[in-house]
């Protein structure tokens, strides 16, 4: 009895040991399940908009009346701003600038091609994705968004009236609208100086003063140094006109361009004729297509990089001054942080837990930083590292095999 109590107390001590000796495992081990993502070779930088603008000045002294909402393309022959003479009434300044942007807003092919469901829970549906939009568009201050989204949603609103059965409103058209922009301008002054595009483009009454100075033909010969005092361009809205003085521009949207000052050690693998992609950071998430056109010579451990794009980014052409990242190039594929990837016998891989064992798995990196590699993934072959597989990013001890749970 008393040697039978001996060996069950050992086997009690051993167990308590196996079991102090997992949860210390346990404890020290530290995972992280495997997720897709994307990594982007990028450059960021303040970004300077050079592009062909064409200025327009008043001939009388007055007030200044955009025609076409801010950002509108406009074409030839059409006309883009009046000048008023004597007083003119601010709130019917306000109502016709509302009216203009509706017009503009009509005039989208977004808004003129909704086709609209007999669905009410489509229609409900419809009515609050345009809701978050507005208040998306209301934080960026996006006025002609906002005015696009408001007339969708009066249409949809009147939708529902419609399928319920209900008498629908009276919505407006392009006709009414044009009614009553040309009655609110017989009630804005007697006498009206206006203004017509030359040429086609988009519209914009932002001033800052450089539309004639940095243009396209700049571009050859820029240095960093050159694009300082555009860093800092503050924009004007005209208000009040007089002779000779610029108060609005159409801009040539076909062909822009983005210089941006950046690193010359970053900017090494970069050649004239190379396709980048660039962000716009403080407009949108969105990549836009360009092409490298100039790079300047070194300045201080700075290159003058100028790009091209003919890709339109809403609410871009009223800038000067761009939060610009160069995306040099974008990875995607698993995505984990470069703690996670070891060397065995010359082959990179990592440890990942397989039916309760430490397994390492070779991995291919298709690009790394300091923080994070991706990793490459065929969603179709069952070898390698999978997406949810549960990785280890430490461990007391790496051990292919080892049982750890």
């Amino acid at each position: 009895m008393k040697r039978f109590l001996q060996v069950a107390a050992v086997v009690v001590a051993v167990a308590i040991v196996i079991v102090l000796m997992r949860v210390v495992v346990s404890d020290s081990l530290v995972t992280e399940v495997v997720r897709m993502g994307v990594m982007e070779d990028a450059i960021s930088g303040q970004g300077v908009l050079i592009k062909e603008e064409t200025l327009y000045t008043s001939s009388t002294a007055g007030t200044f009346e955009p025609q076409v909402a801010e950002g509108a393309r406009v074409s030839k022959g059409m006309r883009i701003g009046s000048v008023y003479q004597g007083q003119v009434d601010p709130a019917l300044k306000m109502e016709l600038n509302q009216i203009n942007r509706r017009i503009e807003t009509l005039k989208s092919s977004s808004v003129q091609g909704q086709v609209l469901s007999n669905d009410m829970g489509k229609l409900d549906g419809e009515i609050d994705e345009k809701v978050a939009e507005i208040i998306e568009s209301a934080a960026d201050q996006d006025m002609e968004k906002l005015s696009e989204l408001t007339t969708a949603i009066a249409m949809l609103t009147n939708q529902k009236a419609i399928v319920r059965g209900e008498e629908g409103i009276q919505l407006d058209t392009l006709e009414s609208l044009q009614q009553q922009k040309t009655q609110l301008e017989s009630q804005l002054g007697a006498v009206r100086s206006d203004m017509y595009a030359s040429g086609t483009g988009v519209f914009s009454s932002y001033l800052d003063g450089f539309e004639e100075e940095l243009t396209p033909a700049r571009i050859q010969g820029l240095l960093p140094s050159d694009l300082k005092p555009y860093l800092d361009a503050q924009v004007q809205v005209a208000v009040e006109a007089s002779p000779g003085t610029p108060v609005c521009k159409v801009i040539n949207n076909f062909l822009y361009y983005v210089a941006v000052p950046i690193d010359t050690a970053l900017a090494s693998d970069l050649a004239v004729g190379d396709s980048v992609q660039l962000r716009f950071r403080d407009i949108s998430n969105d990549l836009v297509d360009c092409r490298v056109e100039y790079l300047s010579a070194d300045e201080e451990g700075q290159t003058a990089a100028v790009f091209s794009t003919s890709q339109e980014v809403s609410g871009v052409f009223a800038k000067r001054r761009l939060a610009t990242d160069v995306v040099k190039s974008q990875y995607k594929g698993l995505k984990l942080p470069i703690g996670a990837i070891h060397t065995e016998e010359g082959q990179q891989g990592v440890y990942a837990i397989r039916e309760s064992s430490m397994v390492f798995i070779p991995v291919e990196i298709t690009y790394n930083n300091d923080e994070y590699a991706i990793i490459a993934y065929d969603p179709v072959s069952t070898e390698g590292l999978r997406l949810y597989d549960e990785v280890i990013l430490r461990a007391d001890h790496y051990e292919d095999g080892k049982l750890i749970r």
